[in-house]
């Protein structure tokens, strides 16, 4: 019993030392595998700092590399911007000079066609009046059955105003008057300076000689007479004035 005793004390106590040293075998195994684990994590920690520094660099340098394009392209959209705005400026210059141009052809030749236009009205007026100043307007004449207007009107002169002019052609203008073409604008003269003894004659007092006028010399002719009739009129209140400045007061 003693010996069984004994054994199982030495027993225990081998148990304890196995113990003992498995503890610290384990605790060396522990205290390796934490160091281990230290180093890889700090290991782990370093590689992920560079590999964080490093792609914050290449963020730094895409961002700046971006910055750069996108800088570059501003500068090169505004030059586009530029150039075109000056472009449209020139062709906007060019056009207003163009227009510029093209008013002052027209008004040119506005102004010339103006020119030619008056001055062709001008002619023709003048060839009218030159025409005009070989005719005389005959209004009163009696019409003579079986007698044309010529002969009409050189008896009309023969008997009345003692002169033969030389009729070159008649011509009817409405029921009452007669336009009547002479050799000249003296023979007009003559035979319209001689014609106011027809107002002292009954037969001939309703018959009237006179120039055929164009538009514009009876306009002129109107305001000629209206011109005489206001100085004769202002003439006419002056002596009135006059002859009422020696009457006594009444």
């Amino acid at each position: 019993m003693k010996c069984f005793d004994n054994l199982l004390k030495k027993s225990n106590e081998n148990l304890e030392k196995v113990i003992t040293l498995s503890n610290n075998s384990l605790e060396k195994i522990f205290e390796k595998f934490d160091s281990s684990l230290t180093l890889v994590i700090e290991k782990s920690n370093e590689n992920l700092r560079k590999s964080l520094a490093n792609s914050e660099g290449l963020m730094s340098k895409r961002f700046e590399s971006t910055l750069l394009r996108m800088e570059a392209f501003s500068s090169s959209f505004e030059r586009a911007v530029r150039s075109m705005s000056d472009a449209v400026t020139d062709s906007m210059c060019q056009l207003h000079n163009t227009m510029s141009t093209l008013s002052t052809s027209v008004s040119e030749c506005q102004r010339h066609w103006w020119t030619m236009w008056t001055m062709c009205l001008v002619e023709r007026e003048r060839k009218d009046e030159k025409r005009r100043a070989n005719n005389e307007i005959i209004s009163g004449l009696v019409e003579q059955s079986g007698i044309n207007d010529r002969d009409i009107v050189l008896d009309l002169c023969k008997k009345h105003l003692a002169i033969k002019p030389q009729v070159v052609k008649t011509r009817s203008i409405g029921s009452s008057k007669l336009c009547v073409t002479l050799s000249g604008p003296s023979a007009v003269d003559d035979l319209i300076s001689s014609c106011r003894i027809l107002r002292s004659k009954p037969d001939t007092r309703n018959i009237f000689i006179n120039f055929d006028l164009s538009k514009r010399q009876t306009e002129q002719a109107y305001i000629k007479r209206q011109a005489r009739r206001l100085v004769k009129s202002a003439g006419d209140k002056s002596k009135a004035e006059e002859t009422d400045k020696g009457q006594p007061f009444r």
